[in-house]
């Protein structure tokens, strides 16, 4: 099978072309971040890179008192999923597991790829009024933080990681 661009082509650039393979969450990893506003209502659009994997609804919580997280509901269950295979015994705490849910609300996405934060959430992380965020790809989750915080807390790491490719030799040309 060759491949062209996303798409597995099968017998070549003249064969039938196959759906892309994607991760089991359902999208491409998200990756970038993207600076932009939150309504004063809670409204925030989504930046276009993010867009098409957010069908009609969306899962968000917050991760202690510093971001919030938004998932896809699959990438949600798959989470859900390694926390039961990393800690079986916190998910068979019944409490726990409802917790678990009940502090990760599914939200409407409309079609122009809006949410609405929900306003428990948004002040537990510091998200008041209409402020700057910046919307980050994390992989199977998109972070959503305050700008003043993202840039006193991630913005000094980015040399660190920056310097991880000072070693990198580049990914082998062996087509196997």
């Amino acid at each position: 099978m060759a491949k062209q661009g996303d798409t597995e082509v099968e017998g070549g650039a003249a064969g039938v072309a196959s759906a892309a393979r994607l991760p089991a969450f359902g999208h491409h990893p998200f990756s970038g971040h993207y600076r932009t506003r939150v309504e004063g209502n809670g409204r925030l659009a989504l930046p276009a890179a993010f867009k098409g994997a957010f069908a009609d609804a969306a899962i968000v919580r917050s991760a202690g008192a510093t971001h919030l997280m938004l998932m896809t509901p699959r990438a949600f269950e798959l989470v859900v999923d390694a926390l039961k295979a990393s800690d079986p015994e916190m998910m068979l705490d019944s409490r726990k597991r409802q917790l678990l849910f009940m502090g990760s609300p599914r939200i409407a996405v409309d079609r122009q790829s809006r949410v609405v934060l929900p306003p428990d959430l948004r002040a537990k992380v510091g998200i008041e009024g209409e402020m700057e965020l910046v919307v980050a790809g994390a992989i199977e989750r998109l972070e959503i933080w305050p700008a003043a915080r993202y840039d006193a807390e991630q913005a000094p790491m980015v040399d660190d990681v920056d310097r991880m490719f000072d070693t990198f030799g580049g990914l082998s040309t062996d087509p196997t």
